[in-house]
């Protein structure tokens, strides 16, 4: 059989702090510093969809390795046995591909920034490829939310689970881009929130246009918020504990006994409407027609809804409100001795 020759055209190369090869570690870890990937701009287009939190594998061609070693000791460890270069990770074989799993970090333009990448100083770049099997790269969600936007949305319901704003499968969380609304399914637990349990909805016709589960069923209030308030680009409804106390004894004047500055702040943006069946219209409506001039907003009996201009701002008015009520309580029990 005739050799074939093929060229390889790198696609960049590696900055690294890595400038001799006895630098190199013999794997990358945790202890590598960050790494950029300059990709040549001819190429730039290539990395269209690639974000910072996807897992990719780069392709290296290392360059100094010796391609004449056909064995080695793994790790140079003379201490293990002699191994044929192809069952180990050795540099130093015929054609001397590397191949790195790295999280990206960083994409700015045409540059990566990535971790864990243990190669030399201006190692030329074959390709860069998405993890196989990896959600990252091939979950339904991505087609309307981005990698960072799905990872965004479930770090701020484990959030609010670990603040207590939410327990066991109460609560429901949205996030608007344009006409688009990213809200947890029905029944989903919040602090252990996977991609499965996100819903996307059509806002002009609040239908589910992707989703393995139902949307909450107070979608169609995430929804009249949505069209009632234009700023708002997050919703988070939570059931906390301190509110719904006070709910329960005080009603409609929540903080009456505390005279703190955040109080008065936060009294301003509060509002409520009186108890209504979860997930009806009428409560929707109701919700939707407050949140034009109200940004947290009591449903009695039910819960606390607040919207903000993302996620983490909403969840966080919930949390001060929750604090404050918190003070209140304390406020009420020590006047009553």
């Amino acid at each position: 059989m005739k050799k074939k020759e093929f060229t390889l055209q790198p696609i960049g190369y590696v900055e690294s702090s890595f400038k001799k090869l006895e630098d190199c570690p013999h794997q990358g870890d945790q202890t590598c510093p960050p790494a950029r990937i300059h990709i040549d701009p001819a190429f730039a287009s290539g990395l269209e969809k690639l974000e910072p939190g996807r897992e990719v594998i780069v392709v290296s061609l290392l360059h100094m390795a010796l391609r004449d070693k056909l064995q080695c000791r793994p790790r140079n460890d003379p201490g293990r046995p002699v191994h044929g270069v192809f069952a180990t990770r050795s540099p130093n074989r015929p054609n001397p591909l590397g191949l790195h799993q790295v999280k990206i970090i960083s994409l700015d333009q045409n540059v990566l920034l990535v971790h864990p990448l243990e190669v030399l100083d201006r190692t030329p770049v074959i390709d860069i490829r998405p993890v196989l099997g990896s959600d990252e790269s091939c979950h339904e969600i991505f087609r309307f939310f981005t990698f960072a936007e799905v990872d965004y949305f479930m770090r701020c319901s484990r959030q609010a689970w670990a603040k207590g704003l939410v327990n066991g499968l109460n609560g429901n969380f949205s996030m608007r881009k344009g006409e688009l609304v990213m809200i947890t399914a029905a029944g989903s637990a919040k602090g252990m929130l996977e991609r499965d349990d996100l819903c996307v909805i059509d806002l002009a016709t609040e239908k589910k246009i992707y989703g393995f589960k139902e949307p909450s069923s107070e979608a169609g209030m995430h929804c009249a918020l949505y069209k009632n308030q234009p700023r708002a680009g997050a919703v988070a409804h939570t059931h906390p504990v301190n509110i719904l106390t006070l709910d329960g004894l005080t009603g409609d004047d929540l903080l009456r006994n505390i005279d703190m500055f955040e109080a008065r702040a936060v009294k301003s943006q509060l509002a409520s409407v009186p108890e209504m069946i979860p997930g009806t219209w009428k409560l929707a409506d109701a919700v939707g027609l407050q949140a034009r001039q109200y940004k947290c907003i009591i449903m009695r009996s039910h819960g606390l809804t607040c919207w903000a201009e993302t996620l983490s701002q909403a969840v966080a008015l919930c949390d001060e409100l929750e604090a404050l009520a918190a003070v209140e309580l304390n406020t009420q029990v020590l006047s009553s001795r």
